[in-house]
This record gives structure tokens, C-alpha cells and sequence, in this order.
């Protein structure tokens, strides 16, 4: 798209330049006419240079806009024959995918004291696997998301997120863990987070 664009202010310059460069000639010729006492005695002549140069500025014109809309050049075609290529195959497989996540893990020490979340739900791809429990998975291309939904005091407090991990095409078993005071919270083995996902808590899980 870059490269387009790219081409298309290239062509757009070189059009403005013709432009420009046909009023010059333009004015010149008529400044020229003008002021020449021979050649402004000759009505006839004047009027057919005007419609000559008028139809300069038109052909001008017209392939100006020809090469904008069309534009031709290398790197326009580059970049149309790049579009045009076939994208790549996604790499689909299954994962197995087991909770870990023990009650201890969930406890959430603060000055106050120490409190467990009332609400606790893991998803892994939109399917929840419940405390203890295994999952086959589908995974594309290395990426699976894993989201979780908390709320402490019956929902005076609560939340969500989403952490994106990517996994190595030869891993096929992965487990779940979690502490509230790591950076991402979840914690897979043999999976690397890459980004956090803003998410809103599921009223109807309370």
C-alpha cells in the first residue's frame, strides 16, 4: 500500500510539473503575441495557436490523470503483483492444555489481609477448562489466548484479561499456572507471552 501510494504522489508530481511547465510556454507565447506588432495584426494566427496550445494542456491533462489513476511504473506494479500473491497457508493443529492453577495461587495478599477471588474462570481459544481439568485446543499458526475472569467479595471487585502466548509447532502439551504478582499472571511452560488484550468482565459469570 506504501508503495502505491508512494507511486501514485510520484505520478501526481510529475503531472503538476507538466502542468506548470505548459502555462509557462503558454503565458510566454502569448506575452510574446502580444506585444509583437507584426504578429498581433494577424487575428487568424493568434486564434489557431490558442486552440493548439489549449489542446496541448488537454493532452497534458488527460494523461496526467491516465498515469494517476493507471499508474504504471515499477513500483506500482511491484506492488500490485505483491497483493496479487497468494498468502501464506496458516499451520492449524491441536494442543492439549491442562489448569494447574491451585487455590493457593489465587490468594491475592494485601495490607489488609489476604483474599480469594469468589469468581475464577479460565479460557483458553473461547473454551473454558476448568481447575485440574485437560483440553485439546486448536491453535493457528503457534497463537492461543488465553483469557481470565475474576471477581473478589461476591463482585465488588472484579475484572479481566487477555494474554496472548505464542507456542513452538513441536510443543504439544502445555500447562496453566498463575500469580497475581507476575507481570502477565498467567503462566504457561513452553509458551511465551507476546501482548495483553484489555477484556470486560463476564457479568454472568457471578
Amino acid at each position: 500500500m506504501i508503495t502505491t501510494l508512494l507511486a501514485l504522489i510520484g505520478q501526481a508530481s510529475r503531472v503538476i510539473t507538466l502542468a506548470l511547465l505548459a502555462g509557462v510556454l503558454l503565458a510566454g507565447i502569448t506575452f510574446f503575441i502580444r506585444y509583437n506588432p507584426r504578429l498581433r495584426k494577424l487575428g487568424l494566427f493568434r486564434t489557431a495557436l490558442s486552440f493548439v496550445m489549449t489542446g496541448i494542456i488537454a493532452l497534458l491533462f488527460s494523461r496526467g490523470v491516465y498515469y494517476i489513476f493507471y499508474p504504471t511504473t515499477p513500483q506500482a506494479i511491484y506492488a500490485s503483483q505483491k497483493s496479487d500473491a497468494p498468502s501464506t497457508p496458516k499451520i492449524k493443529k491441536t494442543i492439549s492444555i491442562k489448569n494447574n492453577i491451585e487455590q493457593d495461587m489465587l490468594k491475592y495478599k494485601h495490607w489488609s489481609g489476604t483474599y480469594e477471588p469468589s469468581t475464577f474462570v479460565i479460557h483458553v481459544n473461547e473454551k473454558e477448562i476448568e481447575p485440574g481439568t485437560q483440553k485439546s485446543i486448536p491453535m493457528i499458526d503457534g497463537i492461543i489466548e488465553v483469557r481470565f475472569d475474576y471477581a473478589f467479595l461476591n463482585g465488588k471487585r472484579k475484572g479481566a484479561k487477555i494474554i496472548v502466548f505464542e507456542v513452538n509447532n513441536d510443543i504439544v502439551d502445555l500447562n496453566i499456572t498463575f500469580n497475581w504478582r507476575d507481570k502477565w499472571q498467567v503462566l504457561i511452560d513452553n509458551a511465551k507471552p507476546v501482548k495483553e488484550k484489555k477484556a470486560k468482565f463476564n457479568i454472568t459469570l457471578l
